[in-house]
């Protein structure tokens, strides 16, 4: 079950994203993302809350692969993900032509900064940035 899915730009600003699975335990999630490749903008949920009901089966997304042109673009920044999420794998393999998931985490450069392509299209381009919560292993990063 996908909530939000599509090829739009859109942005979610202090909603509420709730994942009822209670009764089934089956894998949810909550983005699937149809992004054209060369288009920059996918979706961004900014200020809001992610929660799942469940046994951290939920999963914050995936790509929704619908032909060769497609690589989803989803960030998720700013809002606070409970624990029904699954931490361990918190992205999912795409729908339809099961690319798996590979994440562009960054490099460091010489300043010690932390450099990612948000629109390198040979990873998937699903982030999480400065997020709190059981449900997020990703936190801001610490002021120098």
């Amino acid at each position: 079950m996908d909530i939000v899915s599509g090829r739009g730009a859109v942005v979610f600003d202090n909603t509420e994203f709730r994942v009822v699975n209670s009764r089934t335990q089956q894998e949810a999630y909550v983005f699937a993302p149809a992004t054209l490749s060369n288009i920059y903008y996918g979706f961004l949920a900014v200020n809001s809350r992610f929660n799942a009901f469940g046994d951290g089966v939920a999963q914050l997304g995936r790509s929704l692969d619908v032909d060769a042109n497609t690589n989803g673009q989803v960030v998720i920044r700013d809002s606070a993900i409970n624990e029904g999420f699954n931490t361990a794998k918190p992205w999912a393999d795409a729908v339809i032509s099961n690319r798996p998931f590979a994440g562009n985490t960054g490099s460091v450069d010489d300043n010690d900064e932390i450099q990612r392509n948000l629109n390198d299209t040979n990873y998937n381009r699903m982030w999480e940035y400065n997020n709190r919560g059981v449900g997020s292993k990703v936190v801001a990063e610490a002021k120098k």
